[in-house]
């Protein structure tokens, strides 16, 4: 493996999380409104497929609008993630947007 030093960190990084995407399968995936509509909750299901406990699971979404510009991201953290576990997930955010997609998953 050849080492680059300005681009090591994020090398790593995307090897990183491509790992944690083997350890975790995520589902269930929806967004609600409050009653007032300002706050809208992206939930799901993280499911550890790893086989071992989790330290922590990060799971980051991007947020898009209607003509596919990314208007922001959202971040839901689960901590002790047993092996086998789900950890059902909810995040708000007040930022308006069309759709969402997960974006990366960090595991630990």
């Amino acid at each position: 493996m050849k080492w680059y030093p300005s681009l090591g960190v994020l090398t790593l990084a995307i090897m990183a999380v491509a790992n944690a995407a083997d350890k975790v399968e995520v589902s269930n995936l929806t967004v609600t409104d409050t009653a007032s509509g300002k706050i809208h909750y992206i939930q799901g299901t993280a499911h550890n497929v790893s086989g071992a406990p989790l330290g922590f699971v990060a799971l980051t979404f991007k947020l898009y609008d209607s003509e596919d510009n990314v208007v922001g991201n959202a971040l839901a953290v689960g901590q002790g993630i047993g092996a086998n576990e789900n950890y059902k997930f909810s995040t708000g955010t007040t930022l308006e947007f069309s759709r969402v997609e997960l974006s990366s998953i960090e595991t630990q």
